[in-house]
């Protein structure tokens, strides 16, 4: 049997409050085959591996949204659908000039099951982002990614986004030890003196660092022009500029 057209999903309308009873319209939507990581709006899924055989796959979505001037939201899935060996860790490459804030982690917990609900570890290295559980050795039921499941995996960069090679970790002992999958991470080099974030230094962002002159507001109000990050518009971001200029 085909184990692979063995999932569909349906887009549904929540309604409700907390404390209070929800309901889950389905009447307005078509159900479609395969599962709900499909359906999400303008992100790169990628099947891994490419053609499983010993053992079954998973989805690994991306997506990378613009917060605005030189910052970017990376956001990632991993559905397993039927990789029995599961995934113990997640590494994304970045940029080793690239600053990488608001990293997160989100996993559906554990009830009736007794495995592990703590949450994966996150570690920022100079060259990567990697998030990661125990090993299978250190404890069989940690909180590894199961058939079935999906985890979600983000952060913020000031480096845009460019092609690179994310690392999934296997669970489970096995052959292959990790899988290797096309993503989009904070691989360009940040030019830090674009502070309109049109990829161009020039008299535009002199003026924006100038009309900001002094302290900046306080949050959540935005700062663009504060290059360095110390919170005052001053010579010091007015010289990011020109060290940028072009």
């Amino acid at each position: 049997e085909n184990h692979s057209n063995s999932i569909a999903h349906e887009e549904a309308t929540v309604a409700g409050a907390p404390g209070g009873t929800w309901t889950f319209d389905l009447s307005g939507s078509n159900t479609s085959l395969g599962p709900a990581i499909n359906a999400w709006a303008d992100a790169v899924i990628t099947e891994v591996p490419a053609n499983p055989t010993t053992d079954g796959h998973v989805r690994l979505a991306v997506k990378v949204t613009p917060n605005g001037p030189n910052s970017w939201h990376y956001e990632y899935a991993i559905y397993n659908h039927d990789m029995d060996r599961g995934i113990r860790a997640f590494s994304v490459p970045h940029h080793a000039e690239a600053q990488i804030t608001n990293a997160g982690f989100h996993a559906v917990a554990s009830h009736e099951e007794p495995y592990s609900n703590t949450p994966w570890n996150i570690n920022i290295s100079g060259t990567s982002v990697t998030w990661s559980t125990q090993t299978f050795a250190q404890n069989p039921l940690a909180n590894a990614l199961r058939w079935g499941t999906m985890y979600n995996f983000w952060f913020d960069s000031n480096a845009g986004p460019g092609a690179t090679m994310a690392t999934l970790t296997m669970f489970k002992p096995g052959t292959p030890a990790n899988y290797m999958a096309s993503v989009e991470g904070p691989m360009q080099a940040p030019i830090s003196g674009d502070v309109n974030g049109d990829g161009v230094v020039d008299v535009t962002d002199l003026l924006a660092v100038i009309s900001a002159w002094g302290p900046c507001p306080a949050p959540p109000a935005e700062c663009a022009a504060d290059i360095n990050g110390d919170g005052v518009v001053n010579v010091e971001d007015l010289l990011l500029v020109i060290g940028d200029w072009g």
